[in-house]
């Protein structure tokens, strides 16, 4: 029996299909960047083979504010509040409530009061969801927006609208309200606004309102961090805001994509006492954009971009080294590559996502530091004596034990050689596990598989509103169910983990579908003694030990949780099977059983010999 999945009926965990529900499919264990317990709506971040159903099920997972979620976070109701209702906020009268209420709050800066763990109003609003603080929303340091650099300047305020003899205070707050229906790709809801007289250089009455996508916006040292951390703020005035994550949020449970497959990158995993705690940290380098190189040295071993706070964008820049000369523009140093392997001369070995910001290392700063060591050998150096940088000891640093500091690390990733310059268009994965044995003879499984562009209008889901999303050049993501022996899994600190590094083939996997279609396979377990065997056709490979498995339900392609299941799980003892394949590592069900399955709208097909 599969943990947490029924035998002979649906497979009822709520996060394999998402799009399906209200409630969160988990409880959250965790609440970041502004959430709490009194949070009505959240959004969910599940880490890619970390923890079984019934583990999270159990534990829970993370859960951030519902506003700037990442692209493949889970908005849904808050299941410790039975009984609540996401607020429709496309209602004027409803958004003439909500802006009434604002009148109750209390001004309070959240990066004063969370340092000194004394934040007194930090209740938001019920309706909409506002608090109050203190500063202007046109001051702080730096403008610049997620991913510019040289040659990508734009306006410094694109999420923002400023409007001109707006009568009061309540007023404004409607037309920041007015943008709550808007998608992700329009610019999102709005999280700030701030009314006030004679500002932006101009005399009357203002109205500034910014929207969902500031939080791409990079203030230094604040740069990726939810609202709630923004310590660079400055001037007078009081803005009301709503709690959202930042650009860098959940760095730690993003696998960093197909970035990472198509740049030979491995994860760095040192021994923690928690699967989603990042260890060690990458030294810090010359800060870019707002410092360019000068010379090629300074940007030749190790940097920094301010502008850079996710995952797979921070991978790809490593594999690109796009910023540099001799691309055109460029900052400046060094990114040549050798005309004949097509390899950068010194290639980005190394990245991760540090205190929301992107740091890469290239590989003279290993070649001066660690001489004749492999680079994960020099990631792995503890010990402060040569070789290594013994004022940099980056195995022993990190974002120490508090989970929510280390919410903007992301777990370093590495490589031994550089990226040719072109490189296949190659997939990522996100699994979601279950864990066990099973009885002898054929598993059935009849399941579908719909792929999402992204998640990020979650809200809009929760109050029955359409919003039209288009897949990337690279196309949908497809799903399919994996089954592995129980050696593709290690336990860390009771949760129970997938093996990327090992780079196993699963011992029978579906066909990998995409648009809802219903597909029926199975696979033939059979018993002798204490060894299991599976059997497709001609192909048998033994499993050692007692019959234990590893089911992952798999999204294949982009690698973020994107793609949503239903199925059924059903062990049977009839071998009369139709249309086993020969050579294969699944077969169709039974006759019977796919006559069955064909009653109820499900489509038989043929495995797919491609896949392993």
């Amino acid at each position: 029996m599969f943990v947490g999945v029924a035998q002979s009926q649906m497979i009822s965990t709520a996060s394999l299909h998402p799009s399906k529900r209200q409630k969160c499919p988990y409880k959250c264990n965790r609440y970041f960047a502004g959430a709490s317990a009194r949070s009505a709506v959240v959004c969910q971040k599940q880490a890619s083979g970390v923890g079984t159903f019934e583990q999270n099920d159990v534990k829970g997972v993370t859960c951030f504010p519902p506003y700037g979620c990442g692209e493949d976070m889970i908005t849904c109701l808050n299941p410790e509040l039975g009984g609540t209702r996401l607020p429709n906020t496309g209602d004027p009268d409803i958004v003439a409530h909500a802006c009434n209420e604002i009148a109750s709050l209390t001004a309070e800066n959240p990066w004063q009061c969370v340092a000194n763990n004394n934040c007194q109003h930090d209740s938001p609003t019920k309706t909409g969801g506002w608090l109050k603080a203190t500063a202007s929303l046109g001051c702080g340091w730096g403008s610049t927006y997620g991913n510019i650099g040289p040659g990508n300047e734009v306006s410094a305020t694109p999420a923002t609208h400023i409007y001109q003899d707006v009568q009061d205070v309540t007023e404004c707050c409607k037309l920041a309200m007015g943008f709550d229906m808007a998608t992700w790709d329009e610019g999102g809801a709005a999280i700030f606004f701030q009314y006030g007289l004679n500002l932006y250089g101009h005399s009357g009455k203002y109205c500034r309102v910014d929207r969902e996508q500031l939080i791409y916006g990079n203030l230094d040292s604040s740069s990726g961090r939810s609202i709630r951390y923004q310590t660079t703020r400055c001037g007078a005035g009081d803005f009301y805001y709503r709690h959202a994550a930042g650009a860098a949020d959940a760095a730690n449970l993003h696998s960093g994509g197909r970035c990472v497959v198509r740049g030979r990158f491995k994860r760095l995993n040192l021994v923690s006492g928690e699967a989603i705690l990042p260890r060690g940290e990458l030294p810090y380098g010359q800060e870019l954009p707002n410092h360019a190189c000068g010379n090629i040295a300074n940007c030749g071993t190790t940097l920094m971009f301010n502008t850079i706070n996710d995952a797979e964008d921070c991978c790809e820049m490593c594999t690109s080294l796009k910023w540099f000369a001799p691309n055109d523009p460029n900052v400046g140093g060094d990114a040549s590559r050798d005309q004949e392997a097509g390899l950068h001369r010194n290639p980005c070995v190394a990245w991760q996502i540090v205190q929301g910001r992107c740091r890469i290392v290239r590989k003279a700063y290993f070649d001066a530091w660690n001489p004749g060591q492999t680079i994960q050998s020099a990631l792995l150096d503890d010990d402060y004596r040569a070789p290594g940088n013994t004022n940099w000891v980056i195995a022993s640093r990190g974002c120490g034990t508090n989970p929510e500091w280390c919410n903007y690390y992301s777990f370093i990733h590495y490589r031994e050689l550089g990226t040719p310059a072109n490189t296949t268009s190659e997939n990522s994965t996100h699994r979601q596990l279950a864990t066990g044995s099973t009885a002898s003879g054929w598993v059935n499984f009849s399941f579908s598989a719909t792929a999402n562009p992204n998640r990020r209008d979650g809200r809009l889901r929760l109050l029955n509103q359409s919003s039209t999303q288009n897949f990337d050049k690279e196309g949908p993501d497809c799903g399919t169910i994996e089954l592995f022996n129980s050696t593709a899994v290690y336990e860390v600190d009771g949760m129970t983990v997938f093996d990327e590094s090992q780079s196993l083939a699963p011992l029978c996997k579906s066909p990998c579908v995409s648009a809802g279609e219903n597909t029926t396979f199975a696979c033939d377990l059979s018993s002798n003694d204490t060894r299991h065997r599976l059997t497709v056709g001609r192909n048998e490979r033994r499993l050692q030990g007692g019959g234990g498995y590893v089911l992952s339900f798999t999204g294949v392609g982009s690698g973020y949780n994107n793609v949503d299941f239903t199925a059924t799980l059903e062990n049977s003892t009839d071998e009369s099977s139709s249309n086993r394949t020969q050579g294969g590592r699944c077969a169709l069900v039974s006759t019977k059983k796919a006559d069955r399955l064909r009653a109820h709208g499900f489509r038989p097909v043929r495995c797919n010999h491609s896949n392993p």
